[in-house]
């Protein structure tokens, strides 16, 4: 399901992660333009690199990266977890997990019987395997209580990966700071879950299901589109993993920002109050309103014009949390005061960073 933005905002330049520390520069009287490195995952080394279709020639067609290794071999079509974040030809059978606490790390490896551009390509007649690289995305199917949770995994991999990759490795849980696939799946699933009552305290088996799709990329192989958009082709389920997640009572905690929104600030609730009134008066998603809000930097950042120094606003990075009817989720925003004479609050405007973060509804309770 594709979530929009709950305000009318200024735009600013994407943030991957929950670092929301903002950097101010001049650019016009109310906008500001958040800087910073955006994560992304790296594919790992083969010991023999195969040239992607950006370079390959037709004597040179991607091939598999690298024979399948034993483990491979014992666990084709299989979603494995680990408890360490483990390469390719370090993962053993010794260092597979099946159980874990809510809070533990949790890292998985999928194991697929072919590139996901050769499973899909039967479905799309007449395009390139380049193309269908591209144009790949990937669904993780939960099933917990006997309720399916469908989630989409956003954007990840290089023009090419889909290609040749076989198996590739994720995260659901981790204390890193680094991306991964699998994070932003997991949430979601924890957020839409309890929604519906379900992964409440207990021990609850959970299965996981790998399903890669196409979406259209409009004839251009540099489109990246969304991970929401419609597919124009679905495959089969490539990989299946089951596991079992005990909930412990408080494990749903504020102030854990890997189960539920970022590490705050220290709280000025006259300022909370305040930006979420402003908020709740901008709000376009209705379906999911604001609820509560938690600054997420220290202090005002002033923004000054760069020739006379003169004060054009100041802002303050906070996050908005919303709570719908299917799921609970956060964005991170600026909070911006124009200076008229005097920060004006009648004024303000919010920028954000363009994603939506889920997060477990029972962090609003």
């Amino acid at each position: 399901m594709k979530i929009k933005s709950g305000l009318a905002i200024v735009a600013g330049l994407a943030l991957f992660g929950f670092s929301f520390a903002a950097s101010a520069q001049f650019v016009s009287p109310g906008s500001i333009l958040k800087q910073s490195k955006v994560r992304v995952p790296k594919p790992e080394p083969t010991a023999n690199p195969q040239p992607t279709a950006s370079t390959a020639t037709a004597s040179q067609a991607p091939t598999p990266s690298g024979s399948f290794s034993v483990m491979h071999q014992a666990h084709m079509g299989q979603v494995v977890f680990t408890r360490t974040d483990l390469d390719r030809d370090r993962i053993t059978e010794a260092a597979l997990a099946s159980s874990f606490n809510l809070g533990d790390p949790i890292f998985f490896r999928v194991y697929m019987r072919e590139p996901t551009a050769a499973h899909l390509a039967p479905r799309l007649p007449g395009k390139s395997p380049y193309w269908v690289s591209r144009a790949t995305r990937y669904k993780a199917i939960f099933t917990v209580g006997g309720q399916v949770v469908e989630t989409h995994f956003r954007i990840w991999g290089k023009a090419g990966d889909h290609e040749t990759w076989t198996t590739w490795r994720g995260e659901l849980l981790s204390r890193a700071e680094r991306f991964q696939p699998g994070t932003e799946v997991f949430r979601e699933f924890l957020s839409r879950a309890t929604r519906r009552g379900l992964m409440g305290p207990g021990t609850h088996q959970i299965k996981l299901e790998i399903v890669p799709y196409a979406i259209n990329i409009d004839g251009d192989v540099n489109y990246n589109g969304s991970s929401n958009e419609a597919p124009v082709a679905t495959g089969d389920v490539v990989a299946t993993g089951e596991f079992t997640l005990t909930v412990k009572p408080g494990a749903y905690a504020k102030s854990d920002p890997k189960i539920c929104a970022p590490a705050a600030a220290p709280s000025n609730p006259a300022l909370e109050q305040q930006i979420l009134s402003r908020a709740r008066s901008q709000w376009t998603r209705p379906e999911a309103p604001p609820v509560r809000v938690t600054l997420t930097y220290g202090g005002w950042n002033f923004n000054r014009h760069p020739i006379s120094g003169a004060v054009i606003d100041r802002n303050i990075d906070t996050v908005i949390m919303s709570r719908g009817k299917d799921y609970c989720d956060f964005q991170a925003y600026s909070y911006v005061q124009p200076n008229v004479g005097g920060f004006s609050v009648a004024n303000s405007s919010f920028t954000s960073e363009p994603h939506n973060w889920f997060i477990p509804c029972s962090c609003l309770d």
